[in-house]
């Protein structure tokens, strides 16, 4: 049976692989491209931190850094086009709750009238920047304001958000005339599969009661080359999706890149606030360009929920943050040389949200928690005890959540951002069904709901499914699928005044 259910997966996605390949063919010619005078600016602010120690919330357990490795950034890329303006904005963090990138979006229009609703904030998912505060959403275990207070963690969030803000209006100030070419690059060196079919009985598991999942045949990491390993349960995102932007005499502005890996790590990070491979992609990418001081490099971070850096399954060379990068750097560089510009634009832009059901714990689950955490002390293990906290935590969420969707064309390259951790399914099933010419999605932006599985993944648990890191209902994936879908289909109903080629599910 778990084989079966492998097979099933497995097959559906290749499917959808092979269909994002011939509709891309398909759809090229047929953009409707409408002619449009487009302007591009582009801004970073660095927002490393400047007091110590800060507290950083990667992991399970609170971790408190005094150095820094290499900087942060707030960076944002500007575009105008036909009256219609975008803002993409990108932080060097982990994650935040969407009270983060709405009081930046509400001082951004305060100072330049900017609406809020044309601002996309979105995070690297590095996991060594500081925390930017739990915030009702983001329930991973966050310290209490007096357990920061106690290790003496000062404030960091007022500096990131303050530098956001002026990274978006300085990229508003600086838009200027521009062309844009889209392209892409395959690194399959450093994403993989890390969600896997397990024997049964072998899966990391949890109490029932804590994390709502009675059995677990799926295990994120497991131990590599494990002989419990059954078969991976992901079909990883090798592509680099570009867009390049540059004044008509070919000078670079900016750089908007999209991979779906995880984070790196490496030993020369040493409990160290860095951006990880997404800021040594930015530096080495503005290098090979030979782009100037104002030039601004972002890498989004894709459908990553479940693919990694790691090789599970076959020997691996040594890799760290580093070397990820800079192999990203190489093949998006490579690639560059052969871009086609586009002299003129057409942007479009559909903003919505979509109300969804939250996994709240019964009052009885919460009581087991309460009094596994009261005998079990100690010696509970690490994990067990901080799903019985998310449990207790999660006893005061609302019943529903509303979550903010975008999407965006240019000339028919659609990207869509959605604020949780998405699968690699995800991505397949919207490229393989939108009616554009090649469709995105932009991970972790504006605001945070954990992982967002495809609603058949929680037959096999596994953490990613686990209530306390998956937030959302169960039929959660499939409708932010079908209301991006939807938003895409009206922006080419814009695009293709009454044509019809839109895709079904």
């Amino acid at each position: 049976m778990p084989g079966d259910i492998f097979r099933r997966f497995l097959f559906s996605a290749l499917l959808l692989g092979a269909a994002a390949v011939s509709w891309g063919a398909l759809r090229a010619d047929d953009a409707g491209d409408a002619a449009g005078a487009l302007r591009v600016g582009a801004c970073q602010v660095d927002i490393t931190p400047t007091q110590f120690p800060v507290y950083v919330n990667g992991y399970f357990n609170p971790r408190y850094y005094t150095e820094v490795l290499d900087p942060l950034y707030a960076k944002a890329i500007a575009l105008e086009c036909g009256g219609e303006r975008f803002v993409f904005a990108l932080l060097d963090s982990c994650l935040f709750s969407s009270d983060v990138p709405n009081e930046i979006k509400a001082k951004v229009e305060e100072k330049t009238g900017f609406p809020a609703d044309r601002i996309c904030i979105s995070a690297t998912h590095t996991h060594f920047a500081p925390s930017l505060g739990g915030g009702h959403e983001v329930a991973i275990g966050t310290p209490s304001e007096e357990e920061l207070k106690a290790k003496g963690v000062k404030p960091y969030a007022p500096r990131a958000i303050a530098g956001t803000v002026e990274a978006i209006v300085g990229a508003l100030e600086r838009l200027e005339p521009a062309k844009f070419a889209w392209f892409t690059a395959r690194e399959p060196r450093h994403v993989f599969c890390r969600r896997f079919l397990m024997k049964p009985g072998t899966a990391w598991d949890e109490p029932a009661d804590l994390v709502e999942v009675t059995r677990n045949l799926a295990q994120m990491n497991p131990p590599r080359q494990s002989e419990n390993i059954v078969s991976p349960l992901g079909v990883p995102d090798q592509t680099i999706y570009c867009l390049g932007f540059a004044r008509p005499d070919g000078t670079p502005i900016a750089l908007l890149a999209n991979y779906s890996s995880h984070y790196a790590d490496g030993p020369g990070i040493k409990d160290r606030v860095t951006a990880d491979f997404f800021g040594v992609f930015a530096r080495r990418i503005t290098e090979m360009l030979g782009a100037d001081e104002n030039f601004v490099a972002m890498l989004t971070n894709g459908t990553s929920g479940d693919c990694n850096c790691i090789d599970f399954l076959n020997d691996q060379p040594p890799y760290d943050y580093n070397l990820v990068g800079e192999h990203l750097a190489e093949k998006v560089f490579a690639a560059y040389q052969g871009a086609q510009y586009r002299e003129s634009a057409s942007l479009r832009v559909r903003t919505d949200t979509l109300t969804l059901a939250l996994r709240r714990p019964t009052a009885e689950q919460v009581a087991k928690a309460r009094a596994l955490l009261a005998e079990g002390g100690d010696s509970l293990k690490n994990t067990t005890r901080r799903y019985a906290e998310l449990t207790i935590a999660s006893e005061s969420l609302p019943e529903q959540r509303t979550i903010p969707l975008q999407t965006v064309a240019l000339n028919g390259i659609g990207l869509c951002a959605i604020p949780g951790e998405i699968y690699s399914f995800t991505g397949a099933r919207l490229r393989a069904s939108t009616p554009l010419e090649a469709n995105v999605v932009i991970s972790l932006a504006n605001g945070y709901s954990g992982y967002i599985p495809p609603a058949e993944q929680f037959e096999l648990g596994g953490y990613t499914t686990w209530r306390g890191t998956s937030a959302l209902e169960r039929e959660a994936e499939p409708k932010i699928r079908t209301k991006l879908l939807s938003m895409l289909r009206d922006i080419y109903a814009a695009d293709n005044a009454g044509a019809d080629h839109g895709a079904g599910e």
